[in-house]
């Protein structure tokens, strides 16, 4: 409703799974620029799965400023596509109570942004840590094997040459060069190697504690954090738009949770116990200001509305709020 007050073109398109989510994603129009996943895609990488390719959703100028200032240019790279701010053409959106999520919707995506309770910002400051770590350490990776996998032997070999050579001059130098030199210049050859072994001891161990983290957190187990329906809610009462048939619609789509979610279900219960309150009294000022007719109509109306959020199933809610929209249409 608040789409078609504004005059805002829009799709809704149901969908079964993700493989489904899928197939209607790939038939998409290239000229939509925004998608809303409704109660789906927190638990799942969707740029990968998806085969969202970043380049496509760019838009087709020549530079952009970067947070520096300073410019760049296409293809867009997977080490620059999470720390460069492009300017795109589709963003898509989350809004999916499912927990955990999925790290590199939230740390690791342009493309992607998520709606959250704010949970994410005050219990994943550690995960988020780790995420950051990882990537970097497998953009190194990556570039060091894009260098050639050959060069670590050309090294080896070059290493020995040189030692040979280093030994070969040593015995043809003249008498004056000391023996104490060739032995500094091995125990300095032995150093070095240590550091690099002590270099790569460290980041092993650097890379099994991140990984543990990340680990940790997706072993956790899935559940359901909050309501969808709740967090469309809290958006649109951000903007101020807010009104009785929108947490009407809110109410209906969290009693979804009754069944399976009983406990977060009785949590989110007392809040729109006070939005109906609260919206009451002002509806009840509205009307007897416009039409002077009964306060209690719309005090009945608000009763029944708790009432209804109250009830061990929300079956008969559901119904009356579908015949409803039918004679709506």
């Amino acid at each position: 409703m608040l789409l078609k007050r504004h005059l805002i073109v829009y799709q809704l398109i149901p969908v079964v799974g993700y493989t489904d989510l899928k197939n209607k994603y790939d038939k998409l129009d290239s000229g939509i620029s925004n998608v809303i996943l409704l109660g789906c895609g927190s638990m799942v990488d969707l740029e990968s799965f998806l085969d969202i390719d970043i380049n496509e959703h760019a838009e087709p100028s020549d530079e952009y400023p970067n947070r520096d200032g300073q410019s760049f240019t296409y293809p867009i790279t997977p080490e620059t596509s999470t720390d460069q701010p492009y300017k795109l053409n589709r963003k898509i959106y989350i809004i999916d109570g499912h927990r955990p999520w999925n790290l590199d919707n939230l740390f690791g995506s342009q493309i992607i942004s998520c709606f959250d309770d704010g949970s994410a910002v005050t219990e994943l400051s550690d995960e988020k840590k780790a995420y950051q770590v990882l990537v970097s350490m497998n953009d190194e990776d990556e570039k060091k094997d894009s260098e050639g996998n050959d060069n670590e032997d050309d090294d080896d070999d070059d290493d020995e040459k040189e030692e040979v050579e280093e030994l070969a001059e040593t015995e043809n130098d003249d008498d004056d060069e000391d023996e104490d030199d060739v032995i500094s210049s091995s125990h300095k050859r032995k150093r070095e190697e240590g550091n690099d072994h002590d270099n790569k001891r460290s980041k092993k161990r650097l890379l099994r504690e991140n990984e543990k983290t990340i680990e940790n957190y997706y072993n956790q187990g899935s559940t359901i954090s909050t309501s969808s329906a709740l967090q469309v809610y809290s958006l649109i009462n951000e903007i101020g738009s807010i009104n009785i048939d929108f947490l009407w619609l809110a109410i209906v789509g969290t009693t979804s949770l009754v069944s399976n979610h009983r406990e977060l279900y009785e949590t989110i219960l007392p809040v729109f116990k006070e939005e109906v309150k609260r919206l009451d009294v002002r509806s009840n000022t509205a009307s007897q200001s416009a039409s002077g007719s009964n306060p209690a109509v719309g005090s009945l109306e608000s009763s029944n509305l708790i009432n209804g959020i109250d009830r061990d199933t929300g079956t008969y809610t559901i119904h009356f709020f579908i015949q409803t929209m039918l004679i709506q249409k």
